[in-house]
């Protein structure tokens, strides 16, 4: 360049960008990697794992976690390198050149060898192991491989492979670590087959009798062959594993304006199992929901927790089931599944067979004795006897909670905790059996653990619902087969034949396990179709035969069949279904159909009648469903009527209103013929208005009301009355906004048994989006309203490695018991060893939900940047504020609450929150060389805890001030001062709060962008009230040193040097906050963290940690890890 192009030529530049996750473009001309600094509002630089910067593509990504903006300073070179650049054309080398096998090329004379040549790969693996003079060496390992790819002529191959061997997972069980290893190998050829082995999934959609779906750890095959040139060909498939899940089913009916969470248990009525993810099937009143937070629920997989979210209103009409896998592992548990079909142009034949059994002398969680293992094999099928006592007397441990045996008040045999050595000690394992089924109740107690307390019977009666019992499982064994046929004599006619077989052994531990558990089932099926000028007939007809012990895989009927029927669920009669359909199809208009059905159950005899239509008429439309039920048992006559209609109007292509209603009648009469208590009718109609459509604008309003009679007595009256109306859409506003609602006010009032006041429920959600002024403006607002239901939690913490924690454990009252109000958060990694965990309860309480959020931006320099006068002073300034509310109160009258900051009378009303606001007003917020803001941060967080609400606040106010002079040193200055409360309605100790305030002044000096030196001196005083007496002020000098060389090495060096002088009792909760883990006096801690890149793809990273006190041994503590990137 020459030196006029050099004057007009500047290299460095700056901007502000808001991250949002993807990647950014960051400047025309390539950005020099050495050069480069990101910086966050508060003027700290963002670490170098918070982004990525592609030199070639001259782009940037920033972590999703970064949610604010930040000021990236860089110098860029005079070329843009991701362009290709030659002295001269290509082609100028090529002329005449025509022979180039004899070319001399230069190389290095190496081979290196390239794991996975040639395949799409992406992932790492790496070993790592942490030591220290405190704590006993850990090995961590991880594995994340991605890969895909031909590896041979017509041979692909897909893997995804995942290990992460953890030692331990904080707030959650070791149980659920398992689902961290994925390990998943398919290599398929165009011409045998494919080979799976690893975690995938076994499904048969096929056969009617043997429809699955189930996760698996093991391997498999399938391959098809052609038999012939004329179509023939076939099908084989076998697979041998371990099962990963067990198949359950929920039903309940939901819960007035509960949205949840809702409970869900196991088999055996586990309460704390963890459901596979992504293996649930959540239904409401027959219909099949969406997973997501913008959709219809959310579930927690770790908890067994469903919860609907706002767009989805519950009410207690709805019928709600679920059907999911979760993981058991009493046994360890195989599967076999296989089988083989013979497809031709006309006809097709099938073998299938599936077998999942535990094995018996193979127990993990679940460890018997011989005395036990006996007992299992006397009560054969009868598995809900298998209740047996759980005592077993044992030393004293300061870390379990253990009872001794005493007799009160007449009673033997009553168990009391305890934490006295000399007592005759005993582990006790509490099973909830039910209200006042069991002598015991959960006790409210500082022990580290659940801890239950005797409570005396009255009349004879219990009063509480757990009993120190166990409830064993036994070992079980399911095989199902199947055998189907089809024959197709030409496109419009059909037949169908199934055969299948069970046995279901229900404890194998005894001889006569599966007894009445086997049996077999057939169905048999015509199809016709013909063509009645522009309409199409489908004819079907078919007939199904069940033994009463005949069992499948998974629910074989839909799911809601036994509620069409009036059936109980379960019923081992023999079962006989029919079925007579005619489905009338035209194209553009719909489908227009009638069936005849019979049902033959034992005693039941029933003949049902459906007709449905889905018809279209221009933009209008009408869709039905209506069917009748005649039915006859051992107790009398049912008649079950019942309709479901959607009629539609458009009045243009966009403008239309329509009635959606739906009506059910079930009249149950006894052989005296009358009526029966259960029966009972319902009228449920909406009416709605609607205009727009989904492309810009889509609005709907709506109307409802709802009787519903019941019969008592022999007499047919009304119960409730509802009604209520809503909105529901999405529009934009303006050029740069949009708004989304869908809100809904329901009223109840029940009249039965005795009449109840009106109920008003709201739940809804809105969310507004609005950029204002050429983005001089920008604000976002989010709201949301319901009502459900808080669980009451109770965690314990375990111990676990140091360092691979999340809290230490400090014996406050030197008893030598760990108690749950000595556990804090480690301040430093070395010394975590315990990690909380949660213990499941079936103990809710209402609640109103309120959410809110906003976040608004002032930025003024968007559009006055340039400009002159006041208005470029006013441009120096930008506003920018978040709050996010999320509260939980108890419901406290006939109503749910819809402000989102209503403060109760009571404060202990509110059970669970979490409120955060920041606000800043910043000045140059995009200078480099001085800026300022002044912040002011609250947060606020309540949560209800088995032994009561636990709370805490903090409330401060920042200046934060920097200055670059020269441009090669920033000194930066924060003044603080806030306030922070702690409140516990069980622990005293942790009822307490002090005042803080301090001043940081910084100053950073950066020669080159690959050196950093960093030196602060922080000076922080806090003080408690008088009666508390607690003080320290501490001094706190550090230096940092940070060397970076893109791309290839990292070196941080960091020293603090710290002096509390404190004041108060060492020992205490409060003190170890106030002093951040320290101790009183001099402290020492200082780390140094080194991160190279060894060769192509290799990464070795070593730390080391040291602190250092008065009155304790220096603690060291280093760890080594290298990983390798494919």
């Amino acid at each position: 360049m020459s030196l006029a192009q050099q004057e007009q030529f500047s290299a460095v530049r700056s901007k502000v960008i808001y991250p949002a996750g993807d990647t950014i473009v960051l400047d025309t001309l390539t950005a020099h990697p050495d050069y480069l600094s990101i910086k966050l509002s508060n003027g700290e630089v963002l670490d170098s794992s918070e982004y990525h910067f592609d030199v070639s593509r001259n782009r940037l990504w920033i972590s999703p976690a970064v949610k604010d903006s930040v000021l990236v300073e860089y110098r860029v070179l005079p070329y843009d390198f991701s362009q290709p650049f030659r002295k001269k054309p290509l082609q100028w080398y090529q002329e005449g050149v025509t022979q180039t096998q004899n070319l001399y090329r230069v190389g290095g004379g190496q081979s290196n060898l390239i794991p996975f040549e040639g395949l799409t790969r992406s992932g790492s693996i790496s070993r790592g192991v942490r030591v220290g003079n405190a704590q006993d060496p850990v090995l961590s390992s991880t594995l994340d491989l991605q890969l895909s790819g031909e590896i041979g002529e017509g041979t692909t191959i897909k893997a995804s492979i995942t290990d992460n061997n953890l030692p331990v997972q904080g707030d959650g069980a070791s149980r659920q670590l398992r689902e961290f290893d994925r390990v998943f190998i398919e290599i398929s050829n165009d011409k045998f087959g494919s080979i799976t082995a690893g975690d995938y999934t076994i499904e048969n959609t096929d056969d009617y009798f043997l429809t699955f779906s189930k996760r698996i750890s093991g391997g498999g095959v399938k391959t098809s062959q052609s038999l012939n040139d004329e179509g023939r060909s076939v099908e084989m498939e076998m697979n041998g594993a371990l099962a990963r899940g067990k198949f359950a089913r929920n039903t309940f009916q939901a819960e007035e304006g509960n949205q949840g969470p809702y409970k869900l248990f196991g088999n055996d009525d586990e309460l704390f199992i963890i459901i596979i993810s992504g293996s649930e099937r959540v239904y409401i009143d027959g219909v099949l929901m969406v997973r997501g937070e913008d959709n219809d629920y959310i579930i927690d997989y770790n908890t067994g927790e469903l919860r609907f979210t706002a767009l989805q209103p519950i009410t207690k009409d709805r019928r709600i089931a679920i059907e999911f896998q979760y993981v058991e592992q009493n046994y360890l548990r195989s599967v076999f599944y296989g089988g083989a079909a013979v497809r031709d142009k006309k006809w097709d034949v099938s073998f299938r067979m599936f077998s999942e059994q535990d094995s018996p002398n193979q127990s993990l969680f679940q460890s018997l004795t011989d005395d036990q293992k006996r007992a299992l094999s006397e009560i054969g099928p009868n598995i809900e006897n298998a209740v047996f006592p759980s005592v077993t007397e044992v030393d004293f441990s300061p870390d379990r909670v253990l009872y001794r045996m005493i007799d009160t008040l007449g009673f033997d045999s009553v168990f009391v905790y305890s934490t006295n050595p000399d007592d005759q000690l005993f582990a006790v394992t509490f099973t909830q059996v039910g209200p006042n089924r069991g002598d015991y109740v959960v006790d409210r107690n500082l022990a580290n653990g659940r801890v239950f307390r005797w409570v005396q019977p009255v009349n004879g009666v219990s009063q509480g619902d757990f009993a120190p019992v166990v409830r064993l499982v036994t070992p079980k064994q399911l095989q199902v087969a199947t055998l189907s046929g089809n024959y197709r004599w030409n496109e419009k006619n059909q037949i169908a034949l199934e055969l299948s077989t069970s046995r279901n052994d229900l404890n194998r531990f005894a001889p006569d396990g599966a007894e009445g558990n086997t049996g077999n089932a057939l169905k048999f099926g015509y199809q016709n179709e013909s063509n009645l000028g522009k309409w199409i007939l489908q004819s079907t007809a078919a007939l199904e035969y069940i033994d009463g012990g005949f069992s499948t895989v998974e629910r074989l009927r839909n799911i809601e069949f036994e509620r069409d029927w009036n059936v109980l669920a379960n019923d081992s009669n023999n079962q006989v279904l029919g079925s007579l359909q005619f489905l009338f199809r035209r194209e553009n208009r719909g489908t227009a159909g009638y069936e005849l059905q019979f049902f033959g159950n034992g005693p039941f005899s029933g003949i049902r009648q459906n007709i449905t239509t889905d018809l279209r008429f221009s933009n209008s439309s009408l869709r039905m469903f209506a069917s009748g039920l005649e039915s006859n048992d051992a107790f009398g006559r049912s008649s079950f009527y019942r309709q479901k209609s959607d009629a539609y109007l458009a009045f243009a292509p966009a403008v239309g209103m329509g009635v959606r209603s739906e009506v059910e009648s079930n009249n149950r009469r006894g052989l005296d013929e009358q009526i029966l208590d259960g029966s009972y009718a319902f009228y449920d109609a909406t009416t709605y208005f609607r205009v727009g459509d989904s492309s810009r604008y889509f609005v709907e309003v709506f109307a409802f009301g709802r009787t519903d009679d019941t019969a008592r007595s022999g007499i047919q009256e009304r119960n409730a009355l509802a009604w209520g109306y809503g909105i529901r859409g999405e529009t934009e506003i303006g050029r740069a906004g949009t708004l989304q609602a869908n809100i809904t006010d329901r009223r109840l009032k029940v009249l039965l048994p005795e009449e109840s006041p009106w109920m008003q429920t709201v739940t809804g959600r809105a969310r507004y989006n609005q950029r204002i002024y050429r983005n001089v403006v920008t604000t976002t607002t989010f709201y949301e309203v319901g009502s459900g239901t808080e669980p009451r939690r109770i965690f314990s913490f375990i111990e676990v490695p140091p360092g691979t924690g999340t809290h230490v454990w400090n014996d406050y009252n030197n008893n030598g018991i760990q108690e749950l109000d000595e556990f804090e958060p480690a301040r430093f990694p070395g010394e975590a060893n315990f990690i909380r965990i949660f213990s499941p309860t079936n103990e809710f309480v209402r609640t109103n939900l309120n959410k809110f959020s906003q976040m608004l931006l002032i930025n003024p320099m968007t559009v006055w940047g340039n400009k002159s006068g006041w208005k470029k002073a006013a441009g120096k300034f930008s506003l920018q504020g978040t709050f996010s509310s999320d509260r939980r109160s108890l419901i406290d009258g006939d109503r749910n609450r819809l402000n989102p900051f209503y403060e109760p009378g009571e404060d202990t009303l509110i059970i669970a929150m979490i409120d955060n606001f920041r606000g800043s007003l910043f000045f140059n917020r995009s200078e480099t060389r001085f800026g300022g803001d002044y912040t002011i941060l609250q947060s606020q967080a309540r949560n209800l805890l088995s032994f009561g609400v636990e709370q805490n606040t903090n409330v401060e106010q920042q200046i934060n001030l920097r200055m670059r002079i020269p441009s090669t040193v920033l000194s930066r200055l924060r003044l603080n001062r806030g306030v922070r409360l702690n409140s516990s309605e069980n622990f005293e100790s942790r009822n307490f709060s002090y005042d803080y305030y301090g001043f940081t002044p910084e100053v950073t000096y950066q020669p080159f962008a690959r050196l950093r030196i960093t030196g602060e001196f922080i000076w922080q005083d806090r003080s408690t009230p008088a009666e508390l007496a607690t003080s320290v002020l501490q001094r706190n000098a550090g230096i940092e040193g940070n060397y970076n060389v893109a791309g290839r090495s990292s070196f941080t060096l960091r020293f603090n040097y710290i002096i509390n002088d404190f004041e108060g009792n060492v020992n205490s909760p409060l003190a170890f906050e106030m002093l951040e883990g320290l101790r009183p006096g001099v402290n020492g801690v200082w780390a140094f963290t080194l991160q190279h890149t060894l060769g192509s793809g290799l990464q070795l990273s070593l730390t080391y940690e040291g602190r250092s006190s008065e009155d304790l041994p220096t603690i060291h503590t280093g760890q080594v890890q290298v990983k390798a990137f494919f």
